[in-house]
Order: structure tokens, then sequence, then C-alpha cells
């Protein structure tokens, strides 16, 4: 009985037909100018090793439930992320053949006080609808950083997060193709070190996914 009123406590706050109301993007996208970038198109600024993939805009009833999945603890926000998910790789004209899916890491400290990591519930849900292998924990941060949202520009940003990652072994990344998973692109910065990291350790292509990108 519990089990059931507790399904229906979250089908009214999480309602899944919402995520079918919104509008999703259909393709990967520059993360530095964020034009749209269709299937087999060189990326428009060469000296970034990656293409974004994010399914919606970060605002409105989106950036709602990454707020409350991430700042009020509650786990059944995943359900609707997860249904945005999937309307928008079902339109994605990309192969995902191959890749392997690595969340971006917490600091232990702040996983443990938070009780869950957003980016590996994120990237579970992602994992599961293309089929793909999770590298859980193949990236690590070794070192704690502000809250990029607390910091005004990307300088700042990209000096936060400098060095905050580490591959814990090379052999599990070395010569395979990463989709990187996290809620927002927001700057980049985050993104850019994480792929900067990855890439030092051996990996061959990267594609960035989130569920929203801002601008």
């Amino acid at each position: 009985m519990f089990s059931k009123i507790f399904k229906a406590l979250l089908d009214i706050l999480f309602p899944k037909s919402d995520a079918g109301q919104i509008q999703t993007f259909n393709t990967l996208f520059c993360p530095v100018c964020r034009a749209r970038q269709a299937r087999g198109v060189k990326i428009c600024h060469k000296d970034i090793p990656y293409k974004l993939a994010a399914a919606a805009r970060y605002d409105g009833q989106v950036k709602e439930w990454i707020h409350t999945l991430k700042y009020r603890k509650r786990r059944g926000a995943i359900q609707p992320i997860a249904d945005l998910l999937a309307n928008y790789l079902s339109q994605l004209d990309f192969n995902f053949k191959n890749y392997s899916v690595v969340p971006i890491p917490m600091f232990p400290r702040k996983e443990r006080e938070r009780g869950f990591n957003q980016a590996r519930l994120i990237a579970e849900k992602a994992a599961r609808l293309l089929n793909l292998p999770v590298l859980d924990n193949a990236l690590i941060k070794v070192r704690d950083t502000k809250a990029q949202a607390e910091l005004e520009n990307y300088k700042h940003r990209s000096e936060n997060v400098a060095g905050c990652f580490a591959v814990s072994n090379t052999e599990m990344v070395k010569n395979k193709n990463i989709i990187l998973v996290d809620d927002v692109y927001t700057s980049g910065a985050t993104m850019n070190e994480a792929v900067k990291t990855l890439r030092a350790a051996g990996i061959k292509r990267t594609i960035v996914l989130v569920v929203a990108k801002a601008g």
C-alpha cells in the first residue's frame, strides 16, 4: 500500500507526460558558439575536441527538475529527466555504437553530503537508453572546488576546476570513445577540464551529453 501511495505522489510531482510536452533538440552542437551540428559536419571551432549533445534549454520545467534532483535531493526527478533524454536521443542522428559512458564525478565529501551524484544517475539512465557500458569511477575528482554557479566568468570557472580531475585507471579509458555526462552545460569550463584529463589518458573521441544547456 505504501509503495502505491509513494508512486502516486511521484506521478503527481513528476508526471511523465511533462517530458513529452517540452521541446527537445534533435542535433549535436558546437560547444563554443552553440551552433547546431548536423551529422558528418565538422565542428565550427577546431580547437574544441568534442561535440555537445544537449537535450533541451536550461530553463522552465527542465531547470526545475534539475534543481529538484540536485538541491532538494528528490531522486524522483530523475524519471522526467530520463524521459526527456529518451525523447532527445531518439531524434538524434548519431551512431553511439562503440562508445562508453563516463559521469562527471563529484568530490567524495560532497557526494556523501548529497547522498548521490546526479551526473551518475543521469549517466546510468543514458547508458540504458543507448545500451552502453558505464565506466563508473574511471574519472575521479581529486580536488574540491567552489560551485561554478558562484563564479562570475569563464576565466574564474576555468581556474576553479584546473587540475581537479584524474583518471583512476588509464586502461579503462585508453583508446575508447567516451560519452561524458553531466546535468547542465553552461560555460563549458568543467567539461573542458574533464575532456583534457581524459585525452591525456588516451581516449579517442568524446561526446558531451547533458540534460540542458544554457544559452
